[in-house]
């Protein structure tokens, strides 16, 4: 389930990858567990099956799955909406890095102390097949010490809520909520929000697209500019329901700064978005723009150069990427107004900064570069977060060095 994702969090521990083992654990590999659950989690295993993706893979329902929450309203919501569909897993947790705690989500009972995880990893991996994670001696002990460090090194709220208290900070914040507020993004520049965070989910059927704004004015106006572009795209008359603005496949809502979107995909727009390995019948009928851009890069994530955004889909093997590339160059026209450049290149990106789209088709592939340097790259600075993301890691690590003891002084007596 996607949420409203704070600087500093998950994106920055990188658990360690243990290949051709029982373990995996990295924080950017999505996981699918069914045809209408694929998430994004902070730990899986045992044993997962590559899926048709390149960074995906096929759980096995007696492994372990851990997916984070942060706070207790994300705990409730990932109860509600995420825990029924995790029941065929036997061990499957919430880990609030938060409070540091660790929910079952099989169970009623209270939560557990984040430490236990590390012993039942050790019990669910010796129970299936140890031998299988490492022959190095100490290679189980190796992987639960490290995840017990990984899990208590992550930030807290109370740490982003020191980082954002800072002076400079406060102003950048400032400065890009009145940007935001005067230039609201664009349904279409909604969907990378997926992509950037590394919240790559599907969740029954919907994939949820939460992003700040840094303030209610601002998430208010890109949530009113969504819902026109949603008419246009969908051509429909948007309408209210159960606290959401609903518009053909699309369901918005504001909750204080920010904007939440959830898009219900077509199996053709699932089959583009996750390369998934469960198929669903419709999967060789022709993406929507939105399918396509979910996508997201080549490389699993969003990068933007020359003022472009790329995704790019494997196209199904009963088209032509010619005439998928032509369709969605059509879409675009319709949808946004933009002018559009269609062409048969392996080049990828474009050469330049432009504010036309670019599709290009080559071999079983459709590569989409959405412009998103408009008004200075507002866009792309909502997408990343104001790139605060780094500038917290090192504020972080400024504040480790500055509580460690300092060394003697050799003039000292202490130090002689």
């Amino acid at each position: 389930m996607a949420r409203r994702i704070p600087f500093g969090t998950d994106r920055n521990v990188h658990f360690p990858r243990y290949e051709g083992g029982c373990l995996a654990l990295w924080s950017h590999f999505t996981a699918e567990v069914s045809p209408d659950l694929i998430v994004t989690p902070l730990l899986f295993g045992t044993d997962p099956r590559r899926s048709h993706g390149p960074d995906q893979y096929t759980l096995d329902a007696q492994g372990i799955l851990v997916l984070l929450a942060r706070g207790e309203a994300r705990v409730e919501a990932l109860f509600e909406d995420v825990a029924p569909l995790l029941r065929r897993f036997t061990f499957s947790f919430f880990y609030d890095a938060d409070r540091r705690r660790l929910y079952d989500t099989r169970r009623t009972d209270p939560w557990m102390e984040a430490s236990q995880l590390s012993s039942i990893v050790r019990s669910v991996l010796v129970g299936f097949d140890g031998v299988h994670l490492d022959s190095r001696p100490g290679a189980l002990d190796h992987v639960c010490d490290g995840l017990a460090r990984a899990l208590d090194e992550m930030p807290t709220a109370e740490e982003v809520t020191a980082f954002r208290a800072l002076p400079e900070v406060e102003a950048r914040i400032a400065a890009a909520a009145r940007r935001f507020e005067a230039t609201p993004l664009r349904l279409w520049e909604a969907m990378l929000w997926r992509g950037e965070n590394y919240r790559w989910e599907l969740l029954g059927g919907e994939v949820p697209l939460v992003g700040e704004l840094w303030s209610p004015l601002a998430a208010n106006r890109t949530l009113m500019q969504c819902a026109a572009d949603a008419e246009v795209a969908f051509s429909k008359r948007a309408t209210e329901g159960g606290g959401w603005i609903l518009c053909g496949p699309l369901r918005m809502r504001q909750r204080d700064s920010c904007v939440e979107l959830r898009l219900r995909l077509t199996p053709a727009d699932r089959r583009v978005a996750f390369l998934p390995s469960l198929r669903l019948d419709g999967e060789e009928e022709m993406p929507s723009l939105f399918g396509a851009l979910l996508a997201g890069g080549g490389k699993g994530k969003t990068e933007m150069m020359h003022g472009y955004a790329d995704s790019v889909i494997e196209v199904h093997e009963r088209h032509r990427p010619r005439d998928v590339a032509a369709h969605l160059a059509g879409e675009i026209r319709r949808i946004t107004g933009a002018a559009v450049t269609v062409e048969g290149s392996s080049r990828y990106w474009p050469g330049s900064e432009g504010v036309d789209w670019r599709v290009y088709y080559w071999r079983r592939f459709v590569y989409v570069y959405m412009p998103v340097a408009r008004a200075g790259g507002v866009a792309w600075d909502a997408l990343a977060g104001l790139h605060l993301s780094d500038d917290f890691v090192l504020w972080r690590w400024q504040q480790e060095r500055a509580s460690e003891p300092s060394p003697p002084d050799e003039a000292s007596p202490a130090g002689r």
